[in-house]
């Protein structure tokens, strides 16, 4: 009980500063038998009148910590006191005379269990939170103490108008009521009680939460309803004869779970308290029926004691949740049975006589509670008739339907009104996408999303391909389903230290579908391997990989060559040894069989003109990177031994990556903390940010800089909005940058994305520094400590690395550097000589290793390979430390191995397994956090501890090993402001003001409390229309109207048409919140960016993947819609460009005069 503590510590003297001071050891006591009633003003007050006399009445410096309250008590019974002196310490724990409310106080040792959960170190003193922040948080605990009498709790449906609620389930807690009995009986067991709090949450292992817990002293369990604070929309209040209640209207259902009521005491509250709850998918068999359509609205009738609900009021408004609404009327139904056995079995027939895509869309529609059941069945004939048109016709329509339906109340519509509606718009789509040109790189792929409560479905999405889907589609794609698991909302499980998923998660195994033709297909994998569960696994989701198709290789054309592996063995000093691979995953390409696959890649999307030099790719059972070798004549490709990893027939060369273009290297916050550690300044580091800012600052003066902004991170690219904004610069139509509200708005958006992604993940550009895919000198001419590196970006010169750089493993792969010797120094070789296999072949954006030394250079950065790692590389001085520590051996973790060969089941089994342990996140955040309190930051042992640990937890998802107790890993007893969410203050009393640089730049970086500021209006005498035809009319105008009369503008309205659905779909699909209020506008989704907070860690991980998908989205849509406008491929230049100008015409009139969603983006 120890995660979360009240704290006391007198503030620093005013004249000196905590980096002038040098850090004071404090040695810490742990404090038992405190009354819990006592506040921790009263404790204060007790320990300051006896801790006076050690030291002859004068004032003695200690810190003091509380453990958190449980129920209505003010403090957990106990704590640590932290003291200067050990001396003192050594007298404290002898005396036995200090009285709290009149109750002896119990002063000892810290115990082990005690000093690994609060991650105590003697000498160490925790940085402090400023003492108006923790005031505030005291004041805070005190408002929240009281419990909230609940005498029934109901899960039902909110009606769309807002004014009623139908009761699906109901738990009735109230001890006076009825038992339904005429007379007492004497067996007749008491009623369960209910009562609500306020949770704060305990660090990082919960968030902050609303608690219904439900049990009574002759239950045998406890069960638990939580529901996270910023889970709740709406909450409304009002009366039924007299008695109060509240309805919640949730984003995301809440977790339920369960305990034993009586659980033996181990006599260690740590150990007592952890994994003391289970997590449970429903309450009782009959809420178990209801439970995935009825778990974002609940009502909770409150007792008729009017201080309960004042309670309720006041805390809810301490907690910042939604306003409370005061109703006068809610109609409330009960025994409607709107999800009733006989309602959901005609639902489930009705489904099953569908076509599977359209079957899909009307479960999507319950599932995802946007129609009752009575409502969906009102809409079967409607189907039905929609089937017959044709099923990919009836599919479009429902796709479309469920982006409408949450709208009908607003626009006062009957679900069958809005399907007519749906109907119509669907019918106005000109161009069927599927009538283009048939593609192997893509696919549309259903989704299915398993959380706790519920399966969800989505789509379908456009997704990369693979080796099986284009063997077996596309006439079989629809058969093909991605299944995603989850928590509620979309976000990865939480490792949480008091609820256990292990009793939840089997649950999602169910029978797997019998998949045996495709995967016998595969190839031929090593008995041995099939004994090795989690490697199996990896090998078979090998062939699943995200693929594009390029050439057949035939036999001959493909070589093995060996290995370069170390002579010696390298001792680790237990006894062990270790053979070095200098070329592990890293193959060799002739020069005209890369050339050739470049031309097939270019053919299936545009490229830049810049030719890759090295591949990330599949070959049968092949696997890694192969870099051009000059040497190799006509078709060659050659394969190592650490590339092969399974015997298979496939001969196709399949492209994950093609390394054509350099990426911008951008710092991130735990490299800032390793080189904070190895003596880098702050000054250099808030240079580089100052420069950035300056940059996003002046992007509004001119396109040119605009474009360069959003060309550096990343943004507009599908839409190719730097392009454009580049050409208003070279047209000089600086007007529609700066006037245009559209345009306006984007770089809004754009200014806002850079800034919020400076601040919450410190990514600061760095000039002339790059992230670079890792390939073997080949050729042997570099040295041990020299790398090779040229960068050539399009329409540029190239230029080569030159002296000494810093190299590290990119975070860009979700790798963070933790350990202090994860990034070292190395040699740039600079511009070869004339001659030189490098002045050959210059294996342009590559980072060219050594293959001399002991040891790779790559498995010292943080235990990389060569099969498609990328590193980044520092080359300006003032960010390269002086010194370097020894990188870490990185040992290969265990495997788990079967005694029998594996079977798809195991398999299941061990992806059950992972999600229960996967804990990769957790140790590198618990990381970051302890090496920004310990002095000696990530070189702390500690920190040490933990990188070890986050080596295994990465190995598990291949060896099938998880870290065993992760909850006894060494925790941070504070979090620094930098590590607060989007959506928390960092000077809410939870989170110290940190010294380090990341503490310095996130204070640096100013972000509004509105995402975007509002435009300028748009001047009256400013026409879009009028300076487009300026330039038009100037430059083109000439080539174009003799084919004017040639292009019917009427064309071009089914092709918006197509755009527009599209457009709504992707509003929708990648929505943050999972309600109407989060869907994205129309410039979002032009730029490719979300701008809805965050409020953890998790959710900032699902805006980025729903941020790339978006992106491929919405490629998908520009690349169809332009194909459209273009028309036929053998049109001549001057009719495709009539073409385009009619078609902007088109849009613009739509906005002019209607302000249509999608004009403005589809001009």
């Amino acid at each position: 009980m120890a995660s979360n503590r009240q704290r006391n510590t007198p503030p620093p003297p005013a004249s000196s500063s905590d980096d002038d001071q040098p850090v004071r050891k404090q040695f810490p006591l742990q404090v038992s038998q405190v009354p819990m009633d006592a506040t921790f003003q009263e404790v204060r007050a007790a320990f300051d009148i006896v801790l006076k006399r050690l030291r002859d009445a004068k004032p003695l410096k200690y810190t003091l910590e509380l453990h958190d309250a449980e129920g209505h008590w003010k403090n957990g019974g106990g704590g640590v006191i932290y003291l200067d002196s050990e001396r003192d310490a050594r007298i404290l724990a002898r005396r036995h005379d200090i009285l709290v409310k009149g109750q002896k106080v119990i002063f000892a040792r810290v115990n082990e269990s005690l000093t690994r959960a609060l991650a105590i170190r003697p000498g160490f003193r925790v940085p402090d939170i400023p003492l108006a922040a923790r005031q505030r948080k005291e004041e805070s605990l005190w408002q929240l103490r009281h419990e909230v009498r609940i005498t029934a709790v109901q899960f039902g449906i909110v009606g769309r108008q807002q004014d009623s609620f139908s009761i699906e389930w109901e738990g009735d807690y109230n001890p006076d009521a009825p038992t339904g009995s005429s007379r007492p009986r004497l067996n007749d067991r008491p009623k369960p009680t209910a009562y609500l709090k306020f949770n704060e949450g305990r660090e990082d292992q919960n968030p902050r939460s609303v608690q219904i817990v439900i049990g009574g002293h002759s239950e045998t369990h406890l069960h638990r309803i939580t529901i996270p604070m910023v889970e709740i929309k709406t909450m409304v209040n009002a009366y039924s004869f007299g008695q109060p209640y509240i309805i919640l209207e949730l984003l995301n259902p809440p977790s339920f779970e369960t305990r034993l009521q009586h659980k033996p005491s181990t006599g260690d509250a740590v150990a007592d308290l952890k994994n003391s709850w289970q997590r449970i998918s429903h309450l009782d068999a009959t809420h178990k029926r209801v439970v995935p359509f009825t778990s974002r609205a609940l009502r909770l009738v409150l007792t008729r004691d009017e201080s309960h609900l004042d309670n309720f009021i006041e805390m809810s408004k301490w907690s910042l949740l939604p306003t409370l609404r005061q109703s006068r009327h809610v109609d409330i139904g009960s025994g409607v049975e709107l999800f009733s056995r006989n309602r959901l079995d005609r639902i489930d027939a009705m489904v099953k006589k569908f076509p599977w895509i359209v079957g899909f869309q009307c479960e999507a529609l319950l599932r995802n509670c946007l129609l009752v059941p009575t409502e969906l069945l009102a809409l079967e004939q409607e189907i039905s008739r929609l089937c017959r048109t044709g099923e990919k016709f009836a599919a479009d329509v429902l796709k479309l339907y469920i982006r409408l339906v949450p709208h009908i109340a607003k626009r006062g519509e009957s679900v069958v009104e809005c399907f007519h509606r749906a109907e119509r718009e669907t019918r106005k789509k000109g161009m069927d996408i599927n009538l283009l040109p048939p593609r192997l790189d893509v696919f549309h792929c259903h989704h299915v999303r398993v959380t706790p409560t519920s399966l969800q479905p989505e789509g379908p999405y456009l997704e990369q391909s693979n080796r099986i889907i284009r063997k077996f589609g596309p006439k079989y794609n629809e058969y093909f389903l991605r299944v995603s698991f989850s928590d509620e909302g979309a976000s990865r499980f939480r490792l949480e230290f008091e609820v256990d998923n292990h009793e939840f998660h089997p649950n999602y195994k169910g029978n797997t579908v019998t998949a045996d033709i495709i995967r016998n297909d595969l190839g031929d994998f090593d008995p041995v391997l099939r004994t090795k569960p989690a490697r199996y696994g990896a090998r078979i989701s090998q062939a699943f990989s995200s693929t594009d198709p390029s050439v057949e290789v035939k036999r001959h054309e493909i070589k093995d060559i060996d290995d370069v592996e170390t002579e010696m063995l390298y001792g680790d000093g237990h006894g062990h040894a270790i053979r070095y691979n200098f070329t592990d995953g890293v193959g060799t390409i002739s020069p005209q069989l890369a050339d050739e696959i470049w031309e097939k890649l270019c053919d299936i999307r545009f490229r830049g003109p810049v030719a890759p030099r090295a591949y990330q790719i599949r070959i049968g059972g092949c696997k890694g990177v192969v870099s051009v070798d000059y040497k190799l004549q006509g078709r060659q490709l050659c394969i190592r031994p650490s590339m092969r990893k399974f015997e298979a027939p496939n001969t196709e060369i399949e492209i994950s990556e093609a390394f054509d273009t350099p990426i911008p290297f951008h710092l991130n916050r735990p490299l800032i903390m390793l080189l904070d550690t190895l003596g880098v300044k702050a000054l250099p580091f808030t240079k580089y940010l100052n420069k950035e800012l300056d940059d996003i600052h002046n992007m509004l003066g001119a396109p040119n800089r605009s474009a360069s902004l959003m060309q550096k991170h990343g943004l507009g690219k599908s839409y190719k909005i730097p392009l454009f904004l580049n050409r208003l610069e070279r047209y000089n139509m600086t007007a529609l940058h700066e006037r245009d509200p559209f345009i306006r708005k984007l770089l809004l958006y754009a200014k806002y994305h850079v800034k919020r992604d400076i601040k919450y993940h410190a990514r600061i550009p760095i000039k002339d520094c790059w992230t670079l895919v890792g390939v073997a000198d080949v050729h042997d001419v570099l040295k041990e400590g020299e790398v090779f590196a040229c960068i050539r970006l399009a329409r540029k010169e190239p230029t080569w690395l030159k002296g000494p750089v810093c190299v590290s493993r990119s975070f860009y792969l979700k790798s963070p550097t933790v350990h202090p010797g994860d990034i070292q120094r190395v040699v740039a070789v600079g511009k070869p000589e004339p001659g030189s296999p490098y002045d050959i072949e210059d294996l342009a954006n590559c980072l060219v290793f050594s293959v001399k030394g002991s040891r790779p250079l790559s498995t010292c950065l943080g235990g990389g390979d060569l099969d498609g790692d990328k590193y980044d590389i520092i080359t300006v001085p003032d960010l390269q430390p002086e010194s370097y520590d020894r990188a870490a051996l990185y040992h290969p973790s265990p495997q788990k191995i079967l005694g029998q060969p594996c079977t798809i089941d195991d398999i299941a089994d061990f992806v059950v397994d992972f999600m229960n342990n996967d804990c990769v996140g957790l140790i590198a955040i618990n990381h970051l956090k302890l090496a920004d309190q310990r002095p000696q930051g990530v070189r702390d042992r500690d920190c040490i501890k933990l990188a070890d640990l986050h080596s295994v937890a990465i190995d598990f998802l291949k060896n099938g090993e998880p870290i065993k107790d992760i909850h006894k890993i060494p925790r941070p007893p504070r979090k620094p402001d930098w590590a607060c969410s989007e959506s928390e203050d960092p000077n809410d009393g939870n989170h110290y003001p940190s010294n380090r640089v990341l503490g310095i730049l996130f204070r640096h970086v100013k972000l509004g409390s509105n995402p975007v500021e509002e435009p300028p209006l748009l001047d009256n005498s400013f026409r879009q229309e009028d300076e487009v035809w300026k330039v038009l009319k100037e430059h083109i105008h000439p080539l174009i109207k003799p084919f004017l009369k040639q292009v019917d503008e009427s064309e071009f309205e089914g092709v918006f048409a197509d755009y527009l659905y599209e457009l709504k779909y992707q509003c929708v699909a990648h929505n943050l919140m999972q309600s109407p209020a989060g869907w994205l506008n129309e410039e979002e989704v032009t730029l490719g960016t979300i701008l809805g907070r965050t409020t953890s860690l998790t959710e900032s991980r699902k805006r980025s993947n729903l941020m790339q998908r978006l992106e491929e989205q919405t490629a998908e849509n520009v690349r169809s819609t332009e194909a459209g406008i273009r028309g036929a491929a053998d049109s001549s230049p001057g009719l495709k460009l009539a073409r385009a100008w009619t078609a902007y015409k088109m849009a613009y009139g739509l906005f002019r005069d209607e302000f249509m969603l999608g004009s403005r983006s589809f001009a």
